[in-house]
């Protein structure tokens, strides 16, 4: 698990579809479940 800082989210996801998404498809291999959940307090 990955507990991004208040306001970062955004910023994870982006980076993590112009870096880990290519790897994904590059050598083959897959990340099942990745999720975002909000947490509201």
């Amino acid at each position: 698990m990955y507990p991004a800082k208040d306001g970062e989210l955004g910023a994870f996801v982006q980076e993590w579809k112009a870096g880990v998404l290519p790897l994904q498809y590059r050598f083959e291999f897959r990340v099942e479940g990745a999720r975002s959940i909000r947490e509201t307090g």
